[in-house]
């Protein structure tokens, strides 16, 4: 598919220099980002972020990643793209920007980018040593999603204001990986240490059981962000009655998608839980740690 063609109405912006780009990205983060738990990983400084030209800059700053989680130093990464013609005031649709997107970072998987444009997840499994119980743990949940500015334009068939951001940019990232630096966080601050240092099991376990709560009040905050700057009539966004989930216009944890459908998705209070419950299992029993069928991926609705 060929790209909107520039011309004296439609002619693209002159490139920023990657330093403004960045500049305005960081700022967005720590003060625009409308996910409560994702700013405040930023303000914490585990968010890496760079603008990325090619594909060894993608690999690398993947590898980096992956290099400062194994160190806890991170629990986010944003791909950011300087390209003009997809700044807010550029020609190109959402699905120019999701088409972009797919075929660059197609390189960080082992599926096809119009896979990866229609639906596909861009899944990393990563082999990390759990901030709770200090064992080595695979996290298979580090999606990428593609973000663009476009998304928040109402006349774009894609409209999906959750999905937008200044520039071009792709996060990678894990909730179960992110919650469980969450809960290290709180025992430190409880506890001055790490569940798994805590020598009374019962109290590390008992500082655990209260981390479902913020991290729940946390999503849903995001949700009612995001569903205060959403037409809802065109992007329906909002919690269930029950708050045990959540409704949005997008699948989790799909890369990009070509085509819009209402998606239910576990909230915290479900999967949150599970996952403190296999941490408690592990400080009982010494059993071995798997959150592999842990999720809160999307279904239909």
């Amino acid at each position: 598919m060929q790209f909107c063609s520039t011309s004296a109405s439609t002619a693209l912006a002159p490139k920023l220099p990657d330093a403004t780009v960045l500049e305005e990205m960081t700022q967005w983060l720590g003060s625009g980002l409308r996910c409560i738990a994702g700013r405040r990983e930023f303000q914490k400084g585990r968010y890496l972020i760079r603008v990325v030209d090619d594909d060894d800059d993608i690999l690398d700053l993947f590898s980096e990643f992956a290099c400062r989680l194994s160190r806890r130093l991170s629990v986010g990464c944003l791909f950011v793209f300087n390209e003009p013609r997809f700044y807010k005031s550029g020609p190109a649709s959402v699905e120019d920007a999701m088409i972009y997107l797919s075929e660059r970072m197609a390189i960080l998987s082992d599926v096809p980018a119009t896979t990866l444009l229609n639906g596909g997840a861009l899944n990393k499994r990563l082999t990390l040593t759990c901030p709770v119980t200090g064992t080595p743990t695979e996290y298979d949940d580090f999606d990428a999603i593609a973000f663009c500015p476009q998304s928040d334009d109402e006349s774009d068939p894609l409209y999906d204001p959750l999905m937008a951001a200044p520039y071009l940019c792709v996060n990678i990232t894990s909730d179960i990986f992110a919650f469980a630096m969450f809960a290290r966080d709180t025992s430190e601050l409880h506890a001055g240490k790490a569940p798994h240092e805590i020598e009374d099991k019962a109290e590390a376990k008992s500082i655990l059981a209260r981390c479902a709560d913020p991290w729940q009040r946390m999503a849903e905050k995001t949700i009612k962000n995001y569903a205060a700057i959403t037409n809802t009539s065109r992007c329906p966004v909002h919690l269930t009655e029950d708050k045990r989930n959540w409704v949005a216009f997008h699948k989790d944890p799909a890369f990009a998608e070509t085509k819009k459908e209402r998606y239910i998705h576990n909230m915290p209070i479900i999967y949150a839980n599970a996952v403190i419950n296999a941490w408690a299992s592990y400080f009982d029993r010494g059993e071995r740690l798997s959150l592999s069928k842990v999720s809160s991926a999307g279904t239909l609705s």
